[in-house]
């Protein structure tokens, strides 16, 4: 039997095809600098994929590994994740969020810097990502 509110299909992350989890999905946890939880650190960095067969799980493989590793992307992140989990009590700065996300000042200064980026549209420039 299943938990309530566990969707008993997925969808193939290539096709969008529905697909019944237990009999033919496939799927491959891949590294991706974009990838945060909100609830929990330790898949930082990690993104499952869904497909619907070997062919399109290959393809999935192949584009996150062609994908560049952003170490600021994951900071961004993580501070986005400190800044929208945690009420704020005072004022917001670097060392608040150092303590909140476990980066450096540093750290949290270029993913300060990159999640506005995103957040005005200029991230990422042309070019960074494959198409």
């Amino acid at each position: 039997m299943r938990d309530e509110g566990v969707p008993d299909w997925e969808l193939c992350d290539v096709c969008a095809r529905i697909l019944d989890p237990l009999a033919e999905a496939r799927f491959a946890v891949v590294p991706d600098s974009s990838a945060v939880r909100m609830v929990s650190v330790c898949a930082d960095g990690w993104r499952l994929v869904v497909a619907c067969g070997e062919q399109h799980l290959r393809e999935l493989i192949a584009a996150y590994q062609a994908r560049p590793w952003i170490p600021a992307e994951l900071w961004a992140g993580r501070v986005e994740r400190a800044w929208v989990t945690v009420p704020v009590t005072g004022r917001m700065t670097v060392d608040v969020l150092a303590a909140r996300t476990g980066l450096s000042q540093v750290q949290v200064r270029a993913g300060v810097w990159l999640w506005r980026q995103r957040l005005s549209g200029r991230w990422p420039p042309p070019g960074l990502l494959p198409a």
